[in-house]
């Protein structure tokens, strides 16, 4: 507000100050700025730069339903004053409005300005205070209520023309005029009162100002307080989270560290052993370094007494210290060459632990094996000496006999001789020399025996040593081969190579290689020639290899790119694929047996039969000598075409021949796995899935429980007794009936198998989305239960069979290994599906809590696997 002096003229209502300007404008000075009905605050002012027109409302209405209600305020009131009109036109008697509620609302409207005319009127007074400045204020605010007052004078007298205009209307009207009259005379006594209360209130207004002023600052001041004490507060809680972060990774940090105290603890023990063992050695030095110690003392001592003599003492004192050096250096590479000996021999003590361990399984395979073998031979050695018996008796009767013949066709052979007698014989007797014959010797020789001793057409087997019996005469009835019609008989020639290419689109696949066809392999689809696949090298140069071709019946087989295939292996499946276009030729009909068997057993007796087909003398040993029957058998079963006697020409052989070579050991295995298909007892479809029983080549009295060609369990007797308890196990887990330690009988033990797989929920396939879900907190604690289930390896090494220990402690390695690191599928599923008695002993904890985590994560990855096929679905 400007200074005003003495001699500054009275400004005129609304004059100097903008703001005081617009509150006294309008009507009696009461108008607001802005239009809500009853509203006194200032328009909202416009933002710079904004077009269109200013806003008419203040910031509190200037919204659409304040808007909205200012609107139809004003056209209510437009609505009533046009009837109005139109009824002094009709000359009809309107009701007048009664002036009372608006003078009532001017009299607030005037109290809420000079309400909001206090704080400026104590600024004002702040000024008095100060000097002449208050008097001029004091003058502004008079100016300003005489404005005020002339305002209300206008108004009454408007009010006054109003109402004599309203009495010459209409004379029912007089009434509310008089009252509207003493109303505004009235409004005129409470605006005098209303002066008199305001200057009142302006001297309380400034003693308030004062109070305020102090309160404010205090408020201030408090608000200062208020605000720092929040940013400390802030502080501390930011501290506080990073103090409770830093509390929970020192928490883990200790965790960690306590294993690795336990695990230095023992490395300590482990070092303070070999610290034992070398502290002699310390102590020796230690002397020796005392023993040069005193020889430096006295060194010193005698070039303190010579001083003479320093330059040499010096020198002489140099070289003891770079020889004390030199041994110091000397001894520190001592010391960590032991160390390093000592690391070096605890790891090849582990490792020669390990290979034990391997040797002693292998040993005790090979002592399994060399026990049959001893059975078997003296078996055979019994046989053979029987045999040899009975063929010796034979041999001195057919003898006998032979010479009674003799005797007597030499008699006759004489007589005839001499009645017709050649040249040559004839003279042959004159002179005592023995005659030509026609036959040279050892022509004899060129034919083979078989059991039955009746000649067998073809090239005579070289003869063999008596310490090695041929095969021919081990297999007796190797000639008794059903020929059958299809591939290959015995006028075929015998390959040199077979690769198994295993089972797909219902049909058995291999590939053969000839002598006649050179490099080139001939691909067959059960047994029946599809294909084939030849090397291409280059013409010039070495003859690098380029690729492979392949032709499928006439038409070759290109590959997507380029012009040769890669290797052998893809042009082989190129045949294949372009094979299964075609309409399979018609071939005979597979032997009951071979349909019997499992594409497992099929593939591993076709795989076992190949060595035996594709023997030469050069390769396979005596495999070769067998009969060409007996590998024309083995030529059919590698290629997947078998004849119905094949399998029981083979089974002929005998074991003990066969187990002289690892393939003829695995041929053995495969046919045993063959002749359990017949033994096979089927036992329906239970829950749309078929049961059957299997023998167990290993364990004679075990049957394995499969359930559509897969096993799920075994039963075995618990004695040799008929009737008998069986005992049941379900994925090596074993199954306890409601009392007692063993079930009544195999039906029972059958079904307590068969309702242990309907409740087995499996894990879904390694590939599945489920693996990469499990939570990341379950990585930890199957980091610290397999981490403490290490000392349980001993126990593990007891599980059989040998490919299931294995994975079980590759399992166990990978999971302890790192606290961060998933573990693959392919392992994290070995010990989900291991039961518990796999896992350590009954009595141990850690294998207890082991297990209860691997069941967690189990129940977890299953409830994942749910859940993605649901969202699926």
């Amino acid at each position: 507000m400007p200074e005003l002096t003495d001699g500054t003229a009275i400004p005129a209502p609304g004059a100097g100050d903008p703001w005081l300007e617009r509150k006294f404008a309008g009507h009696a000075g009461a108008a607001a700025d802005c239009r809500y009905p009853d509203c006194i605050e200032a328009r909202e002012t416009p933002a710079p730069g904004r077009p269109g027109p200013p806003p008419e409302f203040c910031p509190t209405h200037n919204n659409k339903r304040d808007k909205q209600y200012a609107y139809r305020q004003e056209k209510k009131a437009e609505a009533e004053a046009a009837a109005r009109r139109a009824a002094e036109e009709a000359g009809e008697s309107a009701p007048a409005p009664d002036p009372l509620p608006v003078v009532l609302a001017r009299r607030a409207r005037e109290q809420s300005v000079l309400a909001e005319l206090l704080p400026r009127v104590a600024a004002a007074l702040e000024t008095v205070l100060a000097g002449e400045q208050a008097a001029a204020d004091t003058d502004a605010v008079a100016a300003h209520l005489a404005a005020v007052d002339h305002a209300a004078a206008v108004r009454v007298e408007e009010a006054a023309s109003a109402r004599a205009a309203a009495e010459q209307t209409a004379a029912a009207a007089h009434a509310a005029a008089e009252a509207s009259a003493r109303a505004a005379a009235e409004a005129d006594q409470e605006r005098a009162a209303a002066v008199r209360e305001a200057a009142t209130a302006l001297r309380e207004a400034a003693e308030a100002d004062q109070r305020a002023g102090a309160a404010t600052e205090a408020l201030r001041q408090l608000t200062d307080d208020h605000l720092a004490l929040r940013g400390t507060h802030q502080d501390l809680q930011g501290e506080h989270r990073r103090l409770a972060e830093r509390h929970t990774e020192l928490v883990e940090a200790h965790t960690s560290l306590n294993r690795q105290h336990v695990e230095l603890t023992k490395h300590a023990g482990r070092l303070d052993g070999e610290l034992a063992a070398l502290r002699p050695r310390l102590e020796e030095q230690a002397g020796r370094i005392t023993a040069l110690e005193d020889e430096l003392r006295t060194t010193n001592d005698a070039l303190g007494g010579a001083r003479e003599r320093a330059g040499g003492l010096q020198t002489a004192l140099d070289e003891l210290q770079r020889a004390r050096q030199a041994d110091a250096d000397r001894h520190t590479e001592e010391l960590d060459g032991v160390r390093a000996e000592r690391d070096e021999a605890a790891g090849k003590l582990a490792t020669a632990t390990t290979n034990l361990g391997v040797a002693r399984e292998r040993a005790e395979g090979l002592q399994r094996q060399l026990d049959v073998l001893g059975r078997d031979r003296k078996a055979e050695q019994a046989r053979h000496t029987q045999e040899l018996a009975e063929l010796r008796a034979e041999h001195e009767r057919a003898l006998a006999e032979l010479r009674e013949d003799v005797t007597r066709l030499t008699a006759e052979n004489a007589a005839l001789t001499a009645l017709a007698a050649p040249p040559g014989v004839a003279e042959a007797e004159e002179t005592g020399q023995a005659a030509q014959q026609d036959v040279s010797a050892g022509q004899m020789d060129m034919f083979t025996l078989d059991t039955a001793g009746q000649p067998v057409p073809g090239p005579a087997v070289p003869p063999q040593t008596p310490a090695e019996s041929s095969p021919q005469e081990q297999s007796p009835g190797s000639d008794a081969v059903g020929s059958g019609s299809g591939a290959p008989d015995e006028a075929d020639e015998l390959p040199v190579a077979i690769e198994d290419l295993g089972f797909q689109a219902g049909s058995g696949w291999c590939m053969a290689r000839y002598p006649s066809s050179g490099d080139t392999w001939t691909v067959l689809r059960d047994g029946q020639q599809v294909g084939t696949v030849t090397p291409e090298r280059a013409s010039t140069g070495r003859r690098s290899l380029l690729g492979w071709s392949a032709r499928e019946q006439l038409t070759a087989v290109r590959p997507t790119k380029g012009r040769h295939f890669n290797n052998r292996d893809i042009a082989a499946k190129a045949v294949i694929k372009a094979s299964l276009r075609r309409q399979p030729e018609l071939a005979t009909a597979m032997p009951a047996w071979w349909a019997a068997l499992t594409e497992q057993t099929a593939t591993a007796l076709a795989r076992a039969a190949a060595p035996l087909a594709t023997a030469s003398a050069g390769r396979g040993g005596h495999l070769s000598l067998f009969a060409p029957a007996l590998r024309h058998a083995a030529l059919r079963m590698a290629a997947r075409a078998p004849h119905e006697g094949d399998l029981a020409q083979l089974q002929s052989i005998s074991e003990s021949v066969l187990d002289r070579s690892k393939d003829g050991a695995r041929l053995v295995a495969a046919l045993r796995a063959a002749a359990v298909a017949s033994e096979t007892t089927a036992l329906g479809r239970v829950d749309g899935r078929a049961w059957t029983l299997e023998p167990d080549l290993d364990h004679g009295d075990v049957l394995i429980v499969c359930a559509d060609g897969q096993p799920v369990g075994t039963l075995e007797p618990t004695s040799s007794n008929p009737g008998g308890r069986w005992t049941a196990k379900h994925r090596r887990r074993t199954l306890k009936p409601a009392t007692g330690r063993a079930f009544a009988d195999r039906d029972t033990a059958l079904q307590a198998v068969i309702a242990a797989e309907r409740d087995h929920r499996p894990l879904p396939a390694p590939h599945d989305p489920a693996w990469r879900r499990i939570q990341p907190g379950f990585r930890g604690t199957l980091y610290s239960a397999a981490r403490a289930a290490m000392d349980l390896k001993n126990s593990h090494s007891q599980l059989e069979p040998i490919e299931y220990r294995r994975a079980v402690t590759n399992a166990l390695v990978e999971a302890r290994r790192s606290v961060n690191a998933p573990v693959e599928p392919a392992h994290l599923a070995v010990l989900l599906d291991a039961p518990r008695e796999d896992l350590g002993p009954k009595q141990s904890a850690r294998a207890d809590r082991l297990y209860e985590v691997l069941q967690r994560i189990r129940d977890d990855l299953l409830t994942q696997s749910a859940r993605g096929k649901t969202d699926q679905a």
